[in-house]
């Protein structure tokens, strides 16, 4: 069954062309923030594309000691892309990479494709655009999965990363790609997504009115048979037994997600695939009412669950 599920999403996210990654990456520079060692990156994950991010480092990280590592991906935000969750002053809700580093992880934060540096000196449409003309059988879903692995495969490569313990963390589209980081990536042993579950029975529109959808073969299915090819219950039991804690608001202003109650029912039928699997405290759901974000009282029980899980 978990092979059926995890080939038939796959299938949504088109073809994947072959690319090969070997973790390597350049450092472009470091400096000091809020007590902690930011070093900036780029690597080249996809022929052409140049992505950038930072590892953030602990202020005690001491040299040969390894600790575990949360990647902590940013939302719909291409002025600040990655900095979005490393810029505390300008984003205080959002500051993952920084808060999750103060409390002793290390961090590691990269442009999602179609944002950020890697953009320039074009527009994110013109980039995407640019995408679907190089890799026609292929997907922004597939490419984002794909470039969130590859800074897997570079934090693996630094020293004081424990490769056994990776987590991660994101909002609104960046939530959204921690689920589909999570059921793809069996590295990844505990995940939080905030506002990232959004369930397609219910959103089936909501993609389907961009230029360059995110996934065309999803919404080609759904506009052929009014039927998703999947729901993100399937999503959460792919990665069972691993950790996974969805925080969602049932006053999301914004309308990406309007309808609460179907991220009950995706949680209520993923339950059970956690009981089998007999993870039943791996599976948790937060609900608030803050809306479209994640405030401080929200955020420190996301982080304490990280801590747990990737103890």
């Amino acid at each position: 069954m978990r092979a059926e599920i995890r080939n038939r999403i796959l299938a949504t996210m088109g073809s994947f062309p072959g690319l090969a990654f070997t973790g390597s990456y350049e450092l472009l520079g470091e400096y000091q923030a809020h007590g902690l060692r930011v070093m900036r990156i780029r690597f080249e994950a996809i022929p052409g594309y140049l992505t950038h991010g930072v590892l953030v480092l602990p202020a005690d990280l001491k040299p040969k000691e390894k600790r575990p590592a949360v990647v902590c991906i940013h939302g719909t935000d291409h002025e600040l892309a990655h900095k979005n969750v490393i810029t505390p002053d300008n984003k205080p809700n959002r500051a993952y990479g920084i808060e999750l580093a103060q409390r002793g992880c290390v961090t590691v934060a990269v442009d999602q494709f179609g944002f950020g540096e890697g953009n320039a000196p074009h527009k994110p449409a013109e980039v995407e655009r640019w995408f679907y003309s190089k890799f026609p059988d292929w997907s922004l879903d597939g490419a984002r999965l794909w470039i969130q692995q590859c800074a897997l495969d570079v934090a693996a490569k630094f020293e004081g990363v424990d490769a056994a313990r990776f987590g991660c963390i994101g909002n609104s589209l960046g939530g959204r790609t921690v689920v589909y980081l999570a059921a793809f990536d069996e590295r990844i042993k505990a995940a939080v997504a905030s506002t990232g579950v959004s369930p397609n029975l219910t959103n089936v529109f909501r993609n389907r009115a961009a230029p360059n959808s995110p996934s065309s073969r999803l919404n080609a299915e759904i506009a052929r048979s009014g039927i998703p090819s999947f729901d993100y219950q399937e999503l959460l039991a792919l990665i069972a037994p691993r950790a996974v804690l969805m925080i969602e608001p049932w006053n999301d202003a914004i309308g990406c997600n309007p309808l609460i109650e179907a991220n009950f029912r995706c949680f209520e039928k993923a339950r059970f695939v956690f009981e089998l699997c007999g993870a039943s405290p791996k599976l948790g759901l937060l609900c608030h009412g803050d809306g479209h974000d994640t405030t401080s009282i929200v955020r420190q029980y996301a982080y304490l669950w990280l801590s747990e899980h990737l103890k």
